[in-house]
């Protein structure tokens, strides 16, 4: 009776492992199909873009993005929608000032004026090691930040830490080039995507990359 019992509910099991097998492959060729339909590389002519000269020295292997040999290992990335799990009650404004966030803290029932929060200036030592620099009260109009990154703390009246925050933000340099009139100068801009290959940065931005 026990062996019949669990032969039937090994059965069940099996008829649900599959049918919900099926179904994940159904939507993930539908979202395929139409993510391939959308982009306009489908219909790459490498002939046309990437043409090869019989003089040309440095002959590089040409790659469709969607050859069919890896179509089958094309995925759709779902969108990442990221949830703020506590209020930012600090910021960095566009002329490098650390901030309150007025709006939030009147929201929270916080008064700025009695608020015990802090900053710290992080500055990089090696590949694996930071240094924080003096803690700083911040001013209720603004303190103004002197480094890309600093580390924010606010306690509240017994001491206790309520509110904790990284922030970073990029300094903007002067480059001062020589020049006399007549030289002619250069307007490049280069942009660099590390870690994303060609072919990916083609099939996921394809807007980008046009």
């Amino acid at each position: 009776m026990f062996a019949r019992s669990w032969k039937k509910w090994m059965v069940w099991v099996t008829f649900a492992t599959s049918i919900t097998t099926l179904i994940l492959l159904h939507n993930s060729l539908r979202l395929s199909k139409s993510f391939f339909i959308e982009n306009d590389f489908l219909y790459y002519d490498l002939n046309k873009e990437e043409p090869i000269t019989k003089n040309q020295t440095c002959q590089l292997p040409r790659v469709h993005p969607f050859d069919p040999s890896i179509l089958t290992y094309l995925t759709i990335n779902k969108p990442i929608n990221c949830k703020e799990r506590f209020v930012t009650i600090t910021f960095i404004d566009d002329d490098g000032f650390l901030r309150y966030n007025l709006t939030a803290l009147k929201l929270l029932g916080y008064d700025v004026n009695k608020l015990q929060c802090s900053y710290q200036e992080i500055v990089r030592k090696d590949d694996f090691n930071v240094e924080f620099g003096e803690s700083k009260k911040i001013n209720v109009n603004g303190s103004q930040v002197r480094t890309e990154f600093i580390y924010v703390s606010c306690h509240n009246f017994v001491g206790i830490p309520f509110y904790s925050n990284v922030h970073c933000h990029i300094i903007p340099t002067k480059l001062s080039l020589p020049f006399d009139g007549n030289n002619t100068l250069y307007n490049v801009l280069v942009i660099g995507i590390d870690s994303v290959s060609r072919l990916s940065f083609i099939r996921n931005l394809p807007k980008t990359y046009k």
